[in-house]
């Protein structure tokens, strides 16, 4: 039992931070690792940067399961924007410097499904920042409402297992 407690305990930095800029940053955080393809720079510099940020890990993961499900959906439409995009003349100069350039180069921004995918998670991370930080907060507390009022929850909080969860972790000596 102690050792349940101990993990619930440290697993707690899963749901911390509910500001509603940790909770916008979340949903953005995963939009971005959602949509974009792995294994380009520009994605391994968002995931570090996302976290070394502070924000609620799960709406993150939410976000992230979800984009990631609509990602697999819009690939055609992320294909089709980056083709055209890197077959315009005018922005042959720009795609020629990206490609030569010394770092940049590792970001793949030639490449027709990751241009379209960054893109596409650039102009809806001010949608997603918005939906995560408003409508989750609006939502808090009908959800919290129904789960108190909900017959199976009250049978949980009467057992002996949610009783003891309640209870402090054991310290740890150092």
């Amino acid at each position: 039992m102690a050792l349940i407690r101990s993990i619930i305990h440290r697993a707690g930095f899963f749901f911390e931070y509910h500001a509603p800029i940790h909770i916008g940053l979340g949903a953005v955080a995963g939009l971005w690792l959602g949509l974009n393809p792995p294994l380009t720079l520009h994605y391994f510099f968002f995931l570090i940067l996302f976290a070394c940020l502070r924000l609620n890990l799960f709406v993150a993961v939410l976000s992230f399961g979800a984009s990631l499900l609509c990602a697999s959906f819009f690939e055609p439409f992320f294909h089709a924007l980056g083709s055209r995009l890197l077959s315009a003349p005018d922005l042959a100069p720009l795609w020629r410097w990206l490609y030569n350039a010394p770092l940049l180069a590792f970001c793949r921004f030639t490449h027709t499904q990751v241009l379209g995918s960054f893109l596409v998670s650039l102009v809806l991370s001010p949608l997603a920042y918005g939906l995560g930080s408003g409508s989750l907060m609006r939502l808090e507390n009908p959800v919290s409402r129904w789960m108190w009022n909900n017959p199976a929850w009250k049978w949980l909080m009467g057992t002996r297992l949610f009783r003891a969860l309640q209870e402090t972790p054991p310290q740890q000596n150092d």
